[in-house]
């Protein structure tokens, strides 16, 4: 899903690249991954679901490295990044766990984390057997605000192909 034109909400990794870490991948759903590569971003790529990496091994070359992982131990894995881009995954997590997610990941960010999810309720179960694809959050502005992230929304709440974005600098 790529949402309204949000550069001018989230200008540095387009204006000021550097390295990226996309948490998140599927051939099908990469929104904004092509245009971060082409803005001279350096791109890795942590991902869950092991067919999402082989399908893009050899194919995908907007990212220099793969990393089998789960967000949620993103802690676990060397480096830091000067932006983390977490799209359209926190809906995959439960909302007790993101708070700390989101923590982790500033803590592997050197200058920005970005996130989006549905705006608001969007049932989905497993995509093509990957059950990591299953929507066990909404997304509301109160609860990203109150973690302190600048918030945006594009469509409409609780409906299919709206989006809200949130971001915070470190």
């Amino acid at each position: 899903m790529l949402m309204h034109d949000i550069r001018p909400h989230i200008p540095a990794p387009f204006a000021d690249p550097g390295t990226v870490l996309y948490v998140g991948y599927r051939p099908d759903a990469c929104a904004w991954l092509q245009e971060l590569a082409e803005a001279g971003n350096t791109i890795t790529v942590l991902e869950v679901w092991p067919a999402n990496i082989t399908g893009a091994l050899g194919v995908e070359k907007n990212v220099s490295r793969f990393w089998l992982g789960d967000v949620r131990q993103v802690d676990q894995i060397p480096g830091t990044w000067d932006y983390v881009w977490y799209w359209h995954g926190p809906e995959h997590i439960w909302p007790e766990e993101f708070p700390g997610v989101l923590e982790k990941l500033k803590a592997k960010a050197r200058r920005l984390v970005a996130v989006a999810a549905p705006w608001g309720e969007y049932e989905q179960g497993p995509h093509e057997g990957n059950v990591a694809e299953t929507h066990r959050w909404s997304g509301y502005e109160a609860e990203l605000e109150g973690l302190g992230l600048e918030v945006v929304t594009d469509g409409e709440m609780d409906h299919e192909g709206s989006e809200i974005v949130g971001w915070v600098g470190v």
